[in-house]
């Protein structure tokens, strides 16, 4: 795992020494080495490798800074360059797969395998690749620079581009610096009104995708898509895409009739993923909530580890009342029934103050506005005790809900299903969710009824689940915003319109949990110099998505075959365990009450350019959620600089 920078220009040089403090800039990403090439001054078609040297200019460089996990030898340092010097590969993440395709069975780098393959096959090399990555290879003699991103988009590539200047980079931070020392931009980050409102309406930290970004002048690379720069014309176009039958072309894989040939596919599958994620010339450890899914991944590793190898941690969570969140009770008895010591880990200081420096130092990394409430403090705050402990590796439970639907969506299927005038099944999914829920009765089915004849007669119109979040923005004083989050709510949160769980599961995939999960376990955990590694995210298990809905939910409860899965090792309280807690904050207090919240958000220009101050006071003294989004742009913009 890795941080990675590349520069291009026609007609602006830069100074190394800039393009080397932009690298710096993400060291935390590969403190290993750093290394950076720029393409020599006797040969445009070559590169040379810097070597410190005072002034020296270039028009194109690229810059790695390296994680060791596989063969930490000097050997495989990058940036790789092939012998003639005009060819190169800066990569960001893992080709567990690697060894399948190397030339001999002592070649131990998955980059130096990966680089050969590309220059063998081109960027076709990443339909065979099972792993996660961000890469930029480059090939001179044919002026192409080929930049890349896996098929969920795990590892981040952001780019600018205008006319002048082509940039790629792991972080924005690194961007933006470059551009500041081009005299490109201002001493502010200029944001995008959908951004803002994509962050007040889905309430997850907004990590771009599609045509949905948050700062004005920052791309990125789609995930499962090579893009391909046309160096001698400065021109950026769609390449490929990544090969990915399981997810669109499903009609390709035939499901075992029976349930229990169907269990035995899903558990080989699974095992296999999780065997190949162990696999590091480095320390790994595993993250355990006490939910199924990192459970399911703890109890695999069992059967393939020795003790002394499987090292797990979980986080202590709080609701805000200052109760303890019960899963963490679940990650004890698994860890007692596998004879494991359980790291447990919580902030050592509880006041509010340390709260809110806790929210910045996490927002230096994230550069995006954080949810607090959900998994960014926790993956902080355990791999920052994990690389104390001298782990580069930690595998969690990410995407085991989304590929095997883990939500519970009956309720949301069943309004969907009545507003596009289909009564029997939005009756079948509300029979569904009553089955299971605690908080159906008599009254509700009462009240169901009423609902679905409504939905009934306003068919065809838009169904709207975000009408809160909506109304917030009309106390608002920018009518771009407000007419951002209109438009989002149609056009992007669509959610609650799709009729079937895997219409559902495909778009947390694309454009909503997906996104947030990955984005958030990256940028905390390389905050700490970790690796994060997903089983889930496997390529291979996409196919799951398409189960039928009687094997993905059994009277209301999901994930069906996933928990048939689950090891025997692991508790059966686990297993039988249907309740989701979901996530609180790693603090007792009730922090967001705290004087130091509103003071923070009182002083963002950023937040005060929107909101009028009596408005965030009156939010603030009724302690509505939104007051937890001003305080996270307020962050940012006390880090960054912000500015509509």
């Amino acid at each position: 795992m890795c941080g990675i920078l590349f520069f291009n220009s026609n007609t602006i040089t830069l100074r190394v020494e800039q393009f080397e403090a932009a690298l710096n800039l993400m060291s935390h990403r590969g403190p290993d080495s750093s290394y950076i090439w720029f393409r020599d001054p006797s040969n445009s078609k070559k590169i040379c490798k810097y070597f410190g040297e005072v002034e020296q200019h270039s028009n194109l460089l690229i810059g790695h800074n390296r994680l060791a996990i596989f063969d930490p030898s000097s050997s495989a340092d990058q940036p790789f360059v092939d012998s003639t010097h005009t060819k190169f590969l800066a990569y960001n993440g893992e080709f567990y797969n690697f060894k399948d395709y190397a030339v001999s069975p002592e070649q131990k780098s998955d980059g130096i395998v990966l680089f050969e393959q590309l220059r063998s096959n081109g960027p076709e090399a990443f339909d065979w690749v099972n792993g996660m990555w961000a890469s930029i290879y480059g090939d001179l003699r044919n002026n192409k620079i080929f930049l890349s991103r896996d098929r969920y988009g795990k590892k981040p590539l952001y780019f600018f581009h205008d006319t002048r200047v082509f940039l790629a980079a792991s972080e924005p931070k690194a961007l933006f610096y470059l551009l500041s020392e081009l005299g490109l931009t201002g001493s502010r980050r200029k944001v995008t009104t959908s951004g803002v409102a994509r962050f007040f309406l889905g309430k997850l930290t907004p990590f771009p995708m599609k045509k949905y970004k948050f700062y004005e002048s920052i791309d990125v690379i789609p995930p499962g898509q090579n893009f391909v720069l046309d160096i001698s014309k400065n021109s950026l176009s769609h390449h490929s895409n990544v090969l990915w039958d399981e997810l669109y072309s499903p009609e390709k894989f035939v499901f075992p009739a029976k349930d229990c040939e169907l269990l035995e596919l899903i558990k080989e599958d699974l095992a296999d993923s999780i065997r190949l994620r162990l696999q590091a010339d480095a320390k790994v450890a595993m993250m355990l909530s006490g939910g199924i899914d990192s459970s399911l991944i703890v109890g695999n590793a069992a059967q393939l580890l020795t003790k002394d190898r499987l090292n797990i941690f979980s986080a202590k969570i709080f609701y805000p009342n200052g109760q303890p969140n019960p899963d963490i009770e679940l990650a004890r008895e698994t860890s007692m029934k596998l004879g494991l010591q359980l790291s447990e880990v919580e902030p050592s200081n509880q006041s509010e103050q340390s709260f809110i420096d806790l929210i910045l130092e996490i927002t230096k990394y994230v550069e995006l506005p954080l949810n607090p409430q959900l998994s960014s403090i926790p993956t902080f705050l355990l791999t920052k005790e994990m690389a104390n402990q001298g782990f580069k590796v930690c595998l969690d439970g990410i995407g085991g809900d989304e590929v095997f639907g883990g939500y519970s969506t009956s309720l949301h299927l069943s309004l969907a299903n009545a507003h596009h005038g289909s009564a029997i099944a939005s009756m079948f999914h509300f029979f569904d969710y009553a089955k299971h829920s605690k908080y159906s009765n008599a009254r509700d089915f009462i009240t169901f009824l009423k609902i679905l004849r409504r939905y009934i007669f306003k068919r065809g119109q838009h169904n709207s689940m975000n009408k809160e979040a909506i109304e917030i923005f009309n106390s608002f004083n920018n009518d771009d915003l407000w007419a951002s989050a209109s438009e989002l709510e149609k056009s992007f949160f669509i959610r609650s319109n799709l009729t079937s769980k895997t219409e559902q599961q495909k778009f947390d995939l694309s454009s909503y949990q997906i996104p947030y999960y990955t984005g958030i376990a990256d940028n905390c955990s390389m905050a700490n110099s970790v690796e994060n590694r997903s089983p889930f995210l496997d390529y291979r298990l996409a196919k799951y998505l398409y189960l039928p809905h009687h094997q993905k939910n059994k009277n209301g409860i999901p994930k069906r075959m996933l928990r048939a899965a689950v090891p025997d090792n692991i508790p059966k309280r686990i297993t039988a365990n249907s309740e989701k807690y979901g996530l609180g904050t790693s603090f007792k207090s009730r922090v967001f009450k705290d004087k130091n919240t509103l003071e923070l958000i009182s002083a963002s220009s950023f937040v005060r350019s929107f909101v009028p101050i009596d408005e965030i006071r009156e939010q603030f003294r009724n302690e509505n959620f939104v007051v937890q989004q001003f305080l996270a742009l307020a962050a940012l913009d006390e880090v960054y600089g912000l500015e509509l």
